[in-house]
């Protein structure tokens, strides 16, 4: 992936599970738009380390933010309670 191609994503999460918004080994994205079909909390991870920093209840979209994510940092979805669907865009800055 080349600095300015699109970042994203659209994939199901099972009731207790989660994705990782975290780009491949030496590239960097920044994620603008967030979507869920119900109810999922944000993390901020390194895989060892988590801070659940926002909740969106009931589903719906985090639009025209900045998460700046890595290999090594990223965000991570946690959906807390039935399968829904998350998608995610933004674009490779790195």
């Amino acid at each position: 992936m080349g600095v300015g191609d699109v970042y994203s994503g659209l994939v199901s999460v099972a009731s207790g599970s989660y994705v990782d918004l975290r780009p491949s080994l030496g590239t960097e994205a920044s994620v603008h738009n967030i979507y869920a079909s119900g109810t999922i909390n944000l993390i901020w991870t390194d895989g060892t380390n988590q801070i659940t920093f926002d909740t969106l209840t009931g589903g719906g979209v985090y639009a025209k933010f900045s998460f700046h994510v890595n290999y090594n940092y990223w965000v991570r979805i946690a959906n807390p309670s039935g399968t829904i669907y998350v998608g995610w865009d933004g674009i490779y800055t790195k």
